[in-house]
């Protein structure tokens, strides 16, 4: 007779199901920052009916795909985790081919899921603190799936819980052939070798953006010249990488760099030795940016051309920048609003630069994208498509602006960092290195302007131009805006309603009334005349929303314009779909902290009000 299974439940429950990944605290304390190994035997059920869902809709849905690759972060439950999604994969009714690839970082997985044909199962929370666990769940274009993909596996999946018995879970594990196992997990290094050589072959492809080999050959020599040249000069090019034990650790990135001639500075090399917070994000970028000051105060000839390094998170899909500024005399953090602005500055301008704007540019970004985007797009004529929050909304709404006959070459959320450069379909901190690296190592030559000679004629900033420029001429050319980090306090809220769209009809009344208080102060403080409203779900921008409450669970913005109709601020708020909170925020042109301040406020009282209306 088949028993209740309650721990499975409870387990259930505390999943945080969406496109973006299925996340929990997977350590048994249910602590977030434990770095227990372990798993409970309720979350070792949870993994096997993950996995077998997964294969039953593949063989449903994508019969053509046989190969499923397993593979996983550096956190500490992962090997448990990839081990007990093996044995439910070797137990499918459809007989899979499984690989197991171990610590693999994210665009490594997919790039070798691309090459293989094969769909892929990632085990990982991604920036999440050290005791959660998930996975991600991808097909063999590389990607994720998309939103509605994902829609019908985590209905798969819900059911299958909801249904469980104590007995369900080990009758399936009486099918499991142990020696299969066996032989899938000692292939694991061969099938790790055959992944980094994928991923490397298609960094190469993006990067140099060409399939031809030739081509990359000659773009890649011609950077390998130029560091070359400066490490005979004594003054080498030079990357410092704070790996905190990340996936990365366990990839390509010392020899890739390596190969084009540059020299690489590692802190925390080795994979699953994570030594400090896992988000590259505040003081947690604080170990990169000491070594970067160390090398400028004892090396100071080396320390010339060793101008920034880069924090991944654990995995390695995500990397944060830190620079050297010589008027300073310090490294400098880049939030992530001014990466992704500076890798859109960078291919954008390089297209430009290789005579491949003759096609109409564009860029998709997700709703809390910085306007400083808009700027760039508009001085080196390009587009700009709106998205969701959420990588695989981004990626899709890019392939529909191709349908219409846009280059989209690079893409991303820049609310999160990093950007997605086209054929890559998931951030990789390598592309926005190698972003930057040509903006920066490719200079004039015979009268042609290089890239960042372009940007600063286009932006009508000629006069910042200087053959001999720096790291730091480059960031000051960046537009000036002032927009909240996603991982503060104050964008962080915890709010009673769980009904979105019900909570945004009632901001919306709030809001209304609000606008016609302080629509002088606003004009008399920021410029702000009038305002327009947007909505974001998944690839379909709305504006003008007349009701707040349509935009459901996705992204709300309201976005203010000058006399002259030109945007220079917005508010915007969405529930995330990995973690238990709803986040707000405010972006506005100029170097005035303080309106990005009060913008915000503005936005989270007005938030609170609404919540508290529905809550009481």
């Amino acid at each position: 007779m088949n028993t209740l299974y309650p721990e499975l439940q409870a387990a259930f429950d505390k999943l945080i199901l969406s496109a973006s990944g299925w996340r929990k605290v997977f350590a048994p304390s249910g602590i977030e920052s434990d770095a227990d190994p372990q798993i409970t035997a309720a979350d070792r059920d949870i993994v096997f009916f993950a996995a077998q869902v997964f294969a039953e809709f593949l063989h449903e849905e994508f019969p053509a795909i046989t190969t499923i690759v397993v593979a996983r972060d550096s956190r500490p439950t992962g090997a448990v985790l990839l081990e007990e999604a093996v044995l439910a994969l070797t137990a499918a009714p459809s007989q899979p081919d499984v690989q197991s690839t171990g610590i693999t970082a994210a665009p490594e997985i997919m790039a070798y899921a691309r090459s293989a044909g094969a769909a892929f199962m990632y085990i990982s929370a991604s920036h999440n603190p050290i005791g959660h666990n998930g996975f991600k769940f991808g097909l063999a274009n590389g990607g994720v799936l998309d939103g509605e993909q994902s829609a019908r596996l985590i209905a798969r999946f819900t059911q299958k819980c909801a249904a469980a018995h104590r007995e369900t879970a080990a009758g399936l594990r009486t099918s499991v052939d142990a020696a299969r196992c066996r032989t899938i997990l000692e292939a694991e290094a061969a099938h790790k070798q055959a992944a980094l050589a994928a991923y490397q072959s298609f960094l190469q492809t993006v990067i140099a953006d060409s399939t031809d080999v030739k081509e990359q050959e000659a773009f890649f020599s011609g950077i390998k010249a130029q560091c070359t040249a400066l490490a005979n000069a004594g003054k080498p090019f030079t990357l410092v990488a704070d790996f905190n034990g990340s996936a990365r650790a366990a990839s390509v990135d010392r020899r890739f760099f390596e190969q084009q001639g540059m020299q690489l500075i590692g802190i925390a090399e080795k994979a699953g030795e994570i030594v400090h917070g896992i988000i590259p994000e505040g003081d947690n970028l604080k170990t990169c940016a000491e070594a970067l000051e160390r090398l400028h105060h004892t090396d100071p000839a080396r320390a010339e051309n060793t101008l920034f390094g880069y924090m991944p998170d654990c995995d390695g899909d995500r990397g944060n920048i830190i620079y050297w500024d010589e008027a300073q005399q310090k490294a400098l953090i880049l939030d992530a609003q001014e990466v992704f602005a500076l890798s859109v500055l960078a291919e954008l301008s390089y297209m430009h630069y290789c005579g491949k704007d003759k096609i109409p540019l564009a860029v998709t970004v997700n709703g809390p994208t910085s306007l400083r985007i808009n700027e760039i797009a508009a001085a080196l004529d390009a587009e700009v498509f709106y998205a969701e929050v959420g990588e695989a909304n981004v990626v899709n709404r890019a392939e529909d602006a191709r349908r219409y006959g846009y280059t989209v070459r690079i893409l991303g959320e820049g609310s999160n960092g990093g950007n997605i450069t086209y054929p890559a379909a998931v951030r990789d901190p390598l592309n926005t290195l190698f972003a930057i690296s040509k903006l920066f190592l490719i200079r004039d030559v015979s009268g042609a302007p290089c890239p960042f000679h372009i940007w600063c004629e286009r932006s009508g900033q000629t006069a910042k131009y200087r053959d001999n420029f720096t790291f730091a001429d480059i960031i000051a050319t960046l537009p000036h805006y002032r927009t909240t980090p996603t991982q503060e306090a104050r964008a962080l809220m915890h709010i009673g309603t769980t009904d979105h769209a019900a909570l945004k009809s009632a901001y919306q009344k709030i809001f209304m009334q609000e606008w016609a208080e302080k629509k002088q102060l606003l004009k008399e403080r920021f410029e702000i005349e009038s305002c327009k409203v947007f909505s974001y779900n998944r690839t379909v921008c709305t504006e003008n929303l007349a009701d707040f409450g349509l935009s459901g669970k996705g992204g709300l913005k309201v976005q203010f314009y000058t006399a002259d109709h030109i945007p220079v601020a917005f508010i915007w708020m969405r529930g995330s779909g990995t973690e238990p909170v709803f986040r707000i925020m405010a972006d506005i042109k100029g170097d005035n902290q303080d309106a990005e301040v009060y913008l915000v406020q503005w936005q989270g009282e007005m938030v609170r009000r609404a919540d508290a209306a529905l809550t009481k």
